[in-house]
């Protein structure tokens, strides 16, 4: 029986941004991206990564503005916190995730803006109600 482990890490983008993230289950295994919502962080998905099976590897990210990510001054636009989050998921090697979400006001448009500008990275909300699924050709 393997014992649930979650590493909480940092990432430096090529635009500077830190962003502070949470990992866990197989790092080959199904990748399945949670983004939070606004004044929020990856830490509110802790325990529901410890619920999941350890074939997927799940992993939340903390956007910029929130939490232990960069806070630069400015504003935030969500064409940026997209662009972050796609070049986060280049960086941590995740080609065709699958993205668990709640529906918060910042998060559907951030996830929205990676799937528009990332058409071939196929990054795939997970439908409420029912089982996540990864994303096909015919898609």
């Amino acid at each position: 029986m393997s014992t649930f482990q979650l590493v909480h890490a940092s990432l430096e983008l090529p635009n500077g941004i830190v962003l502070s993230y949470a990992e866990s289950g197989d790092p080959g295994g199904v990748p399945v991206v949670f983004v939070h919502g606004y004044s929020d962080s990856h830490r509110a998905y802790s325990r529901l990564l410890a619920c999941l099976p350890s074939w997927v590897r799940a992993i939340a990210v903390t956007v910029r503005g929130h939490g232990d990510s960069s806070k630069p001054l400015g504003a935030y636009t969500i064409a940026e916190m997209a662009s972050d989050l796609d070049a986060a998921l280049l960086s941590l090697l995740v080609a065709q995730p699958i993205v668990g979400r709640w529906r918060q006001l910042l998060e559907p448009r951030v996830v929205a803006n990676v799937i528009g500008h990332s058409p071939d990275r196929r990054t795939v909300p997970a439908p409420r109600g029912g089982a996540p699924r990864r994303a096909s050709a015919g898609d």
